[in-house]
Parts: structure tokens; sequence; C-alpha cells
């Protein structure tokens, strides 16, 4: 195999230095050790590896003998195999295949709100609108940007946040017209942000916005890159500020461990208000203490903070103990298309849930565990 290797690339070097079929320049050597001595073999051309390896092969096989060279074309090109049943065959089987795995996402998104528990005013002033989808689990949704088809395209990113931002901004206005005074928090994607398309279509939606309604609008900005400029995430921001209360940055769970102080200082000195720390579907111990540890250090640089994607009561209590200012999560999820009220929640209420393992009943309790 090695000598296989070496003649290709002697076979290339050849072509290029003297043309196709033109002198082969560059021969190979078979070098060994015997008895503490190297040997080498005489010089081979590319062509000759080619017939001494193929005579090789065909007494293997026990076939004719080769008694004329063979003019052997080495090449890495694999000739393309005739068309078989079998293979149209395969190629249908496996049409259906990618059909029957795409009909899983063929479940279109709804929106939802999920409460966001201020956790020193013991209220839930606020709620995440998010979009979800069905999973074929019955009891297990998909939620937020989880809920794009795996192969989304750019389109559909700008699509998932202006759809459920005019959705959430049209309960938002049922509800103050209610007499209630919720505040709202959407998430805007870095990718819809930073395209020049997707930032058109989000501005001609904030634009026909009234002031009052955008007093009661946040905005998490989903997804940014590690190492963008300062410079280049506060002229994004700008973008945002006229139409939202307050910006908030979503950090999904170890991001910049190393040097997580330098990114909030970053943050902060671009305009974001708020911080959050998105946790992932299985919750560890480390997990938890790194979240309470970057979220003490935005604390003290004069951030909110916030953590998103809470699944259990138990994170819930912990994190709230820890100092942790906003929590949200699929454990105060909502299954309604109205703008819920504001309400009263304190952490004794999240220990008695956690107590009495809570779950949504089909009512549609006041919040669940998942």
């Amino acid at each position: 195999m090695a000598l296989l290797k070496a003649s290709r690339i002697a076979k290339q070097v050849n072509e290029t230095l003297f043309g196709q079929g033109g002198f082969e320049g560059t021969t190979l050597r078979t070098i060994i050790s015997e008895d503490e001595k190297w040997k080498s073999s005489a010089a081979l051309k590319p062509n000759e590896v080619a017939n001494m390896l193929a005579k090789g092969a065909s007494k293997l096989l026990n076939s004719a003998s080769l008694d004329e060279p063979l003019n052997i074309e080495i090449t890495d090109e694999i000739p393309n195999p005739p068309f078989s049943q079998s293979m149209l065959d395969r190629q249908e089987s496996r049409k259906r295949f990618a059909a029957e795995m795409a009909d899983i996402e063929n479940v279109p998104s709804f929106p939802l709100f999920v409460a966001m528990w201020s956790v020193p005013t013991n209220m839930i002033a606020g709620y995440q609108c998010v979009p979800a989808r069905q999973t074929p689990f019955q009891d297990e949704l998909s939620i937020g940007y989880d809920a794009l088809p795996f192969d989304a395209t750019h389109q559909d990113i700008f699509s998932f946040d202006i759809d459920i931002l005019e959705f959430g901004l049209m309960a938002l206005k049922g509800s103050l017209k209610e007499g209630k005074r919720s505040h709202v928090v959407f998430n805007v994607n870095f990718e819809t942000l930073s395209a020049a398309q997707g930032r058109q279509q989000l501005t001609e939606v904030l634009r026909m916005t009234p002031p009052t309604l955008r007093q009661r609008i946040y905005v998490n900005l989903c997804d940014v890159p590690e190492g963008i400029p300062p410079s280049r995430l506060m002229e994004l921001c700008q973008y945002l500020t006229p139409f939202f209360r307050g910006v908030t940055v979503v950090m999904r769970q170890g991001t910049g461990r190393s040097a997580i102080k330098n990114i909030l200082s970053r943050l902060h000195a671009s305009g974001v208000q708020i911080v959050g720390v998105e946790l992932p579907g299985t919750v560890s111990d480390a997990d938890l203490d790194w979240t309470k540890s970057t979220l003490s250090t935005a604390r003290d640089l004069g951030l909110v903070s916030t953590v998103v994607n809470a699944t259990s009561w138990r994170e819930v209590i912990k994190l709230a103990e820890s100092g942790v200012q906003l929590i949200s999560g699929p454990v105060f999820m909502e299954r309604t298309d109205k703008l819920p009220a504001v309400r009263q929640f304190s952490l004794s209420d999240a220990r008695r849930l956690e107590n009495e393992q809570a779950t949504l009943n089909e009512d549609g309790g006041l919040f669940s565990t998942v």
C-alpha cells in the first residue's frame, strides 16, 4: 500500500513536471533494514510498480500468467459503476426512509407563554413568548429554536422570530385592553439581526409598534458567537434599543469558561443590561455551579442576571437561593394563546411545587414540571 501511494505521488510529480506521458524522471526505491544495515531496491518507475503489483495480484488469484507488461493507469479516481436494479431499489428505499424521518418535523409549531419569575419581587410579571413543537413523544415539547427543523435556512430563522413577535405583540395589545399589565420577552436570533434581510423584516414590524407596547417588551439576543467585537455588538444592539425596554444576551452553558469576566464586561460595554444563561436539557451540579458563578460575576458588574430553560423545581430553587434575579423555563410553561396576568409567586411556592411533584393537568394548571 505504501509503494502504491508513493507511485501515485511520483506519477503526479512527473505529469506536473514533464506533462502526461512525458519523461518519468521521478522514480521510487524500497528501503528495508537488514542486520542493522539499510538496503534499497533498484529504482522503479511508477508504471513498473503498477506492473509488479498486477503480477503479484495475478498469482494470488491463480489467474493466467501476465507475460506482457501491463500499462496500468494509476489514479485516485474511482469509476462510477453502472446502475443496477438493486442500486435503484436502494435509492428508492433511502428516499422513503428520508421522508419518514422528515415526517417527525412536519408537525407545525405553535406559540406559547413561559412565565418569567422575578425572584426579588416574588412576582410573575413577565412572560417569554416562544414557539414550540410537539415531539413524537406525547409529553415532550421542543421549545424555542429547538423547534426549528434540523436543516433550517436563514429565512426559516427570520420567519421564526418575526412570526412569534407579531403573535406576542397582538397578545400584549389584547392584554392591555383588558387592563392587564404583563411584560413580554421575545427571542431574536443573532442571524436575524446581523443579516440585512432579517433586520429589515424585524424592524418593519417593530416600527409599527406603538410606544405604549414598546415599554412592555424586552428582547433576548440569542446565539451570539464568541469573539464578536464590542463595537459590532453595540452596533447591532442599537437596532434594538429604540424598540425594546431592555436587551438581554443569552449564553449557552460553557461559553467562555476561561474568560467569562472579560466577555461579560464586553457585553456591558455594548449596551446589554441583562445577561442570561440557557440551561442544557439535562442539568448537572457542575452546570448549576458554573451558572451561579457566572451570574454572580454579572451582578457584580451591574448586569441583571437571568436563567432560561429551567426544567425542574429543584433547579429553580437552587438558582433562586443563589441570588439569580429572573428565572424562566418549561417548568413555568402555560399552554394558552392569551397573555396571562401578573401574579404573585414566591420561593415557598416553588418549594411546595417541588414537594408535590406538580404536573400539568388536562385543565391547564398554572405551572408544570417537565
